[in-house]
Order: C-alpha cells, then sequence, then structure tokens
C-alpha cells in the first residue's frame, strides 16, 4: 500500500474548504483515510475517486445508528475524531450532479453546524476578553515587562477570535470571506498567544514565586519591649530599589513612634500611636542598609509590649 502524509492547518469554520481540499487529492489518486493533530494521510488508488463530506455533531448516542444513517444513503464512515467531527465518502460519479453529493437536506442543517460552532466561539471569546480585562486592571496596579506581554497576547487572542467569529457570520449569510488571513491561521495565533499568555502567568504564580512565603520577607521579627526600655532599634539590608510592603502590629498602653530612616538619616517611614497597627504600607525604597526604630512617646509602660514588624517584597 502506497501511502503519502500532508500537513495542512484546518479551522473548523472553514470545513468546506477542508473538503474541497481531500476531494481535490482524491481526484489525484490520493484518498484520505485518518488525521492527527495538522496532518492527514492518504493512500493510494488511480483507479477511484471519492467525495469527503464533514460533519459535525457532538450528540451522537448512539455511533452504529448514526454511520448507518448515512450508509443507507451510499456514504461510507472514514473516521470519526475527538473533536466531535466525523469524516464520509462515497465513489465519485460524473453523470450525478453536484447536489447528489450534499449531505445535508436543506441549508438549515448546515447553518446548525455553524450555530454550534459559534456557541464555543462565543464561550471562547468571553474568556479571553475576560483575562484581557483582569491582566489591564492588574497592569495598571503593576506595570512591569512580563504583564504588559501577558496583556499583548490575550488581546491577540480576543482579536483573533473575534475576526473568526466575524468570518463565521459572514458564511453563515452567504458572503464570501475575503481576506489574506485564514480562519486556520487565526485560530494557530489564538492557540499560540493562549499557550503564552497561561503558561507565562502559571510560571509566574508558581515557579516563578519563591517557594516558601517566608522567603521573600527581607526582615520578620517579633520582640517583647520591657517597661525599662524605652527605645528598639534594628537594622535591614535592601539589595534591589525597589517597592516593599512595611507591616507592624504593636499592643502598647503608652504612646508610641515607630520610623524608618536611610543611611543618611533621612525618615522614609514615621507613624505614632497606641494600639499602633500597620497593614502592608508600600515603601520605595533604595539599595541600601536602613534602621527600624520603635521609641516610646512617654513613660508609663508597666509591662511588657508585643511588636511583631514585617519587610517584604512588594
Amino acid at each position: 500500500m502506497i501511502t503519502k502524509t500532508t500537513h495542512k492547518l484546518f479551522a473548523s469554520v472553514d470545513f468546506d474548504e477542508e473538503e474541497s481540499y481531500l476531494n481535490s487529492m482524491s481526484e489525484k489518486g490520493w484518498h484520505f483515510i485518518a488525521n492527527g493533530g495538522l496532518k492527514q494521510k492518504f493512500t493510494y488508488d488511480k483507479d477511484i475517486r471519492y467525495i469527503y463530506r464533514l460533519d459535525y455533531n457532538r450528540n451522537v448516542e448512539d455511533p452504529s445508528r448514526y454511520k448507518s444513517i448515512f450508509e443507507e444513503q451510499g456514504w461510507e464512515h472514514v473516521i470519526s475524531t475527538v473533536s466531535d467531527w466525523h469524516y464520509f465518502r462515497k465513489p465519485y460519479d460524473e453523470t450525478l450532479d453536484e447536489a447528489e453529493y450534499a449531505i445535508y437536506s436543506d441549508s438549515t442543517s448546515k447553518q446548525e453546524i455553524y450555530s454550534r460552532l459559534q456557541r464555543w466561539f462565543k464561550l471562547l471569546g468571553a474568556f479571553f476578553a475576560f483575562m484581557l480585562l483582569s491582566n489591564i486592571i492588574h497592569l495598571s496596579n503593576h506595570p512591569d515587562l512580563s504583564n504588559v506581554g501577558y496583556t499583548l497576547c490575550y488581546a491577540l487572542c480576543t482579536s483573533a477570535l473575534a475576526m473568526t467569529y466575524i468570518r463565521m457570520r459572514k458564511k453563515l449569510a452567504g458572503v464570501k470571506t475575503k481576506g489574506r488571513l485564514r480562519t486556520g491561521s487565526l485560530l494557530c495565533l489564538v492557540v499560540i498567544c493562549a499557550v503564552i499568555g497561561l503558561f507565562g502567568q502559571f510560571f509566574d504564580l508558581t515557579i516563578g514565586e519563591k517557594p516558601s512565603s517566608e522567603q521573600s520577607y527581607l526582615k520578620s521579627d517579633t520582640t517583647y519591649i520591657k517597661p525599662d526600655e524605652a527605645d528598639y532599634t534594628t537594622t535591614f539590608e535592601i539589595l534591589d530599589s525597589d517597592q516593599y510592603d512595611f507591616t507592624l502590629d504593636a499592643d502598647s498602653e503608652v504612646l508610641l513612634s515607630v520610623s524608618i530612616t536611610n543611611e543618611d538619616g533621612n525618615e522614609v517611614f514615621y507613624q505614632k500611636g497606641d494600639q499602633l497597627k500597620v497593614d502592608d504600607v508600600h515603601l520605595s525604597l533604595d539599595e541600601g542598609v536602613y534602621n527600624l526604630h520603635i521609641h516610646y512617646a512617654e513613660e508609663g509602660l508597666t509591662e511588657a509590649c508585643k511588636v511583631h514588624f514585617a519587610i517584604k517584597s512588594h
């Protein structure tokens, strides 16, 4: 048996183009028998010619009955794919009219295929539009290069799906589509961008982050300040100029102040009060050594004061 493999990409919406391709190959003696991904497998027999037709049906409860309906009309079942496309063929007879090779009783049946596909494209479009909006919001709060890349990927996905949906609407209306980009190319772009976007964010959320939340803390400590101690000072070092979060929780009987100063003695943070609580204050810190200083602003402390603080990457 002589076999041949070709590599062609056909989108679901362009199933009529795939039919034309298979028919043209059969006219040359190459008859389609299997596919997988982007490849099609053919066998060679110059003594016969087939007409191929595709049917999209996700609700085949009885495969035997489904195939027998086509067999009664002279169609031979070739393959069915995991994406619910079913391939049929019938020997070509030049005396028959083209309408004799239609597997649809009327145009309404063909429109039903497009309607089913449209529902899936709407769901995909809604998903990528949501991801695009989420990334735009995230980008406004965290402007960095990786977020820009993900946002562009989702924008391309949404645009390509929208263009494909428009092509499908035109086919439903019987309008001949034009343009240099075929639907298959657009959907290939969707897949590539989606993989980049989703994998990139997964990489950031899992591999890209440190395995333990403690590792993101530059300085974290819980200390008790005794009544006879008016001050507490500790240091920490910033290796990269960036945004950092400062958290502090102190339950004190008396007024106390908290300050962070750089090597030049300049204050980058200051707050005063009792029952002092600081929740993730954003600090823009340059590279260098900093002092964290806690000072009791008044006397009267009768028992040790528990103070917990943390400085971590933003």
